[in-house]
């Protein structure tokens, strides 16, 4: 919680929540300050309670005493649609070399893998079978909104959400389309077929809950 508030506080000195996205493109402006930011963020968010089971949910705080999903989707979203969508057309000479770009591409995706994996299987199933008042009526949830809040605040909302712009799915088709004959080129455990393997990985991912976010989850973060 500390770390958190570490964070927080350096984003929001003297800015407020709608400068805080062009704050931060302004100060991650290397990899070792924007793939830093990730995996502190990957760290972060796994020691969300309930992040990993619907068997543990309990709405607590990872900002303070009330979640705070406006900041942490900002965070999340900041990755996704604006930093992965660029990586590949940042000047190699300059900003970033080619394999530090692969680097950044794979902890991105590695941290859309963990956000998406949040929604489990028996998560969504047990949504879609029951629906919003009966999960409301089954599962104590100690955060304002019950199972609505709950979703609207949850990391893995805001990951589907910014996984839904061209820029970023087509970011990520673009690794995933190698051809053939490139991919007969690919050396076992090379950073491409890394590359490739996390991209399909979460490709995979995203059709898994495609239904779950355009039918359940849409509407419910409409709701705000």
């Amino acid at each position: 919680e500390k770390i958190w508030k570490v964070l927080d506080s350096w984003l929001f000195y003297n800015t407020s929540l709608n400068l805080a996205r062009d704050r931060l493109a302004k100060e991650l402006t290397s990899y070792p300050l924007i793939s830093g930011f990730a995996n502190l963020l990957s760290a972060l968010l796994s020691s969300y309670p309930g992040f990993n089971s619907i068997s543990d949910i309990s709405g607590q705080s990872i900002t303070g005493n009330v979640f705070n999903s406006s900041i942490v989707s900002l965070y999340i979203e900041f990755l996704i649609k604006d930093v992965f969508p660029s990586i590949e057309y940042s000047d190699v000479d300059s900003v970033i070399s080619e394999g530090e770009k692969k680097n950044l591409q794979i902890i991105v995706l590695r941290l859309i893998s963990k956000l998406l994996q949040s929604f489990d299987p028996q998560f969504i199933e047990i949504f879609q079978a029951a629906g919003l008042k009966e999960i409301d009526k089954a599962v104590s949830f100690n955060i304002s909104g019950g199972i609505v809040g709950f979703l609207q605040s949850h990391p893995g909302s805001a990951t589907l959400k910014s996984l839904y712009q061209n820029s970023v799915y087509e970011a990520i088709f673009r690794i995933g389309n190698v051809g053939v004959d490139n991919l007969n080129q690919f050396v076992s455990n090379s950073i491409e077929l890394e590359l490739l393997l996390e991209a399909l990985s979460v490709v995979e991912l995203i059709l898994q809950r495609d239904t779950f976010y355009v039918n359940d989850l849409v509407p419910v973060l409409r709701l705000k």
